[in-house]
């Protein structure tokens, strides 16, 4: 079974033609079209996602240590959006896709069916789990053995696939203040799937200021403040850009109208 993605891939590569190497189609048409077609389809369709939900299809959500998803991220962003966004940045949210536990909680404090899948589990998953998953998305063939691609994939991609560790291993940028900081805005969802809160490969964490702790939910505030404003920007855009496109295809037929009617009075 192979995935659509509801962003397109802006760069050529190998995963855009080869679709055996992570599963990645493309479809023809506009995102909303394909989707609407999906939905109405008794097939299955697999579909990724970094963006909240917009109904409520049963899904598969791989979550990871934080730490880890916003180091890799703001890496991404680095090697292929060419933005420099700090830890910091991500870490209060102050992006498209908002902060890492606001993410999470959209997804998955809902009434609706999914499963949930750590990441790290992925690594060298086991039989029985690939056999959930296959059950959750009505796959009936037969399971395959699992190998990490990861070393085959990075012969393709190496900027995009990072090593396969499971704990969380901070880089030089993450210092003793980031992790302050992410611990203040992440510390119950860490909690709650049992990642630890401090990485033991940094020195301490730093001591509790009453200075440090206001300035930071005073951040937090402003930051899901401008993600809220952003959002409410974004639903505007769309719904412009819907509109626009609209009266696109009113344009294209009422111009093939006129060429008809040009035509039939050049026969005459």
């Amino acid at each position: 079974m192979y995935s659509y993605a509801d962003e397109p891939v802006d760069y050529e590569s190998n995963f855009r033609s080869n679709p055996d190497l992570i599963g990645h189609v493309e479809y023809p048409e506009s995102w909303e079209e394909f989707y609407s077609k999906a939905i109405a389809s008794s097939e299955v369709f697999l579909v990724k996602t970094h963006n909240y939900p917009i109904d409520n299809q049963a899904f598969i959500y791989i979550v990871r240590d934080g730490r880890s998803s916003i180091q890799s991220y703001r890496k991404f962003h680095q090697s292929f959006n060419r933005i420099d966004k700090s830890l910091v940045s991500i870490i209060l949210g102050n992006d498209h896709y908002g902060d890492w536990s606001t993410h999470y909680e959209k997804w998955n404090n809902r009434d609706v069916k999914h499963l949930l899948v750590r990441f790290e589990d992925l690594i060298d998953i086991k039989d029985d789990r690939l056999a959930q998953i296959a059950d959750f998305i009505h796959y009936k063939g037969k399971i395959k053995k699992w190998e990490n691609p990861v070393k085959k994939l990075q012969t393709y991609e190496p900027n995009f696939f990072n090593q396969k560790n499971r704990g969380f291993k901070p880089g030089k940028e993450w210092t003793r203040a980031t992790d302050y900081i992410f611990n203040k805005q992440h510390h119950q969802l860490m909690a709650d799937l049992q990642y630890n809160a401090f990485s033991s490969s940094l020195d301490q964490k730093p001591a509790p200021s009453p200075d440090i702790d206001f300035i930071i939910d005073e951040l937090i505030i402003l930051v899901k403040q401008l993600q809220n404003n952003n959002n409410e920007l974004m639903g505007i855009c769309k719904e412009r850009k819907t509109l626009i496109d609209k009266l696109h295809d009113i344009c294209e037929e009422r111009l093939d109208i006129i060429n008809k009617f040009h035509h039939s009075d050049e026969k005459i």
